[in-house]
């Protein structure tokens, strides 16, 4: 069983994230941002409760958080929220859409995002927080670093790191 989750970011890629959290039947308890324009906002269906003083409400065993927050020119933030998150004892959900196609040999880490469409072979290693968008392939042997946003309709031939 999920723990309910809170998704962290309130930009486009949180609407991509309702929507495969909703197709997997997961309780979204809302959404935190840092900009206090964006509280009281529903963004596809679901309000952003607050800054990131929301999540300390909520006991790290109890809740599972979702990293929204897409690659902005780079991962930085991507990265510092999930390392400083993950440091306080919270955990971020590994979430598959329902139409990727991951191989039984594949290993995805925490918090790692697998967005529609998209194909992940035989003994490939996706890292912790990382993001393999919409259409993304890749092949045998692949392994994807931590933190890594692969975009849309991306390809890795076998054995790329």
């Amino acid at each position: 069983m999920k723990h309910p989750v809170l998704i962290y970011g309130g930009g486009g890629h949180a609407a991509v994230l309702i929507d495969t959290l909703r197709l997997l039947g997961w309780d979204i308890l809302g959404i935190v941002d840092d900009d206090p324009t964006l509280t009281g906002r529903v963004i596809h269906g679901i309000e952003v409760l607050g800054g990131n003083s929301i999540i300390a409400e909520h006991d790290p065993d109890a809740v599972e958080l979702v990293n929204a927050i897409g690659s902005i020119r780079a991962v930085t933030a991507r990265r510092v929220r999930f390392d400083t998150l993950t440091q306080a004892g919270y955990r971020f959900a590994t979430v598959v859409h329902p139409s990727a196609v991951i191989a039984s040999s594949a290993t995805l880490g925490q918090g790692a995002q697998v967005m529609a469409g998209a194909v992940i072979q035989t003994l490939a290693t996706v890292g912790d927080n990382a993001l393999i968008n919409t259409r993304a392939s890749i092949d045998h042997h692949c392994v994807v670093g931590p933190h890594c946003h692969l975009a849309p309709g991306v390809t890795l031939s076998g054995q790329v790191t």
